[in-house]
């Protein structure tokens, strides 16, 4: 957990790109890919706009730098997760990142970064997939 430690708490902050001052969902993506040596793609939705969200991800995801890990597979670390948060939820409105074990981390609004369990009751049936960036 050690390359996660000084994330943890880290407030959220909608369109946040800076650990420092604060993350949204996608911007800890990139951070906790950047330190696996991993640029992966920017996303610059405003997350309040569900749709363009959900057409961005769904986009982003089906681009040939994304492979998609089969059901019943591990993830590898680090993994994005996308999440349809809420329910029901027509769309996937959240992502985290698998960094093995069973946990994964993100962040939201009332929490800032966390890290949690991919079995917990209130996540596993919630997470659409998982998937692996294989560069561009």
């Amino acid at each position: 957990m050690g390359k996660y430690t000084d994330l943890i708490g880290c407030p959220f902050v909608g369109s946040g790109r800076d650990y420092h001052t604060g993350l949204d969902c996608y911007g800890l993506a990139e951070e906790v890919f950047r330190r696996f040596g991993k640029g992966i793609p920017e996303y610059d939705e405003d997350y309040h706009n569900k749709e363009a969200v959900t057409k961005t991800i769904r986009g982003g995801l089906s681009r040939p730098c994304w492979k998609k890990i089969e059901n019943g597979q591990e993830p590898p670390t680090p993994s994005l997760m996308a999440i349809r948060f809420g329910v029901p939820a027509p769309f996937i409105n959240h992502v985290g990142i698998y960094i093995g074990n069973g946990k994964f981390i993100h962040t939201r609004e009332n929490t800032g970064v966390v890290i949690e369990s991919t079995e917990s009751p209130v996540w596993r049936h919630v997470i659409e997939g998982y998937y692996e960036y294989v560069g561009e």
